[in-house]
């Protein structure tokens, strides 16, 4: 996740956050990527919430994402709601990662940028691994991402439903506190 994406991921992070702490819950915020980052609490109360928006503020993206890490180490810990915010890019077998929260609430939430409107020669660089291609994109090759984009995302969400999860898309300039609701909705 990057830019404006990142952005709306931390505002519904922090949102959530909110919510959770203001109704006495116990938050806590753990960055991943490849593997689980140091995190943040377990917090309690409103007041820590000054402390949840000095965590996200200075928070980047980087390498690739694993969800296994993050969901092994929680599944060791006590019941509760996970709420993952993540691009959902991994090559790795994310439908077995996501069996480990079962007796858990998972919801998945799948933050993604819309897909430029390009066309022709172009480089793209890979923000997770680096990797950069040259590539001719033509119209059939931006329906293909397309489709794709959506199968992926039916399929994870079916292996979300499964496994007793939520899944969610953060949908690409929507309003955080519309996603955040949509969030609250979906967990009630």
């Amino acid at each position: 996740m990057e830019g404006d994406v990142f952005r709306q991921a931390r505002q519904i992070a922090a949102g959530l956050a909110y919510v959770g702490l203001a109704h006495l819950g116990e938050v806590i915020v753990i960055p991943f990527a490849s593997e689980r980052e140091a995190g943040l609490g377990p917090l309690r109360g409103r007041g820590s919430f000054r402390g949840v928006l000095d965590f996200l503020k200075p928070m980047r993206t980087g390498g690739a994402t694993r969800l296994d890490p993050i969901l092994r180490w929680a599944a060791g810990g006590r019941r509760g709601v996970w709420i993952v915010l993540s691009d959902l890019l991994e090559n790795g077998n994310w439908t077995a990662s996501i069996r480990r929260a079962r007796g858990h609430t998972l919801v998945l939430l799948h933050c993604k940028a819309e897909a430029p409107d390009i066309q022709g020669a172009v480089l793209l660089r890979d923000r997770e691994t680096g990797e950069v291609l040259r590539r001719t994109i033509t119209t059939g090759d931006r329906e293909k991402y397309r489709q794709e984009w959506e199968a992926s995302s039916v399929r994870i969400k079916e292996a979300s439903r499964r496994n007793g999860g939520i899944y969610l898309r953060a949908r690409s300039g929507a309003p955080f506190d519309e996603t955040v609701l949509e969030v609250l909705e979906e967990i009630a």
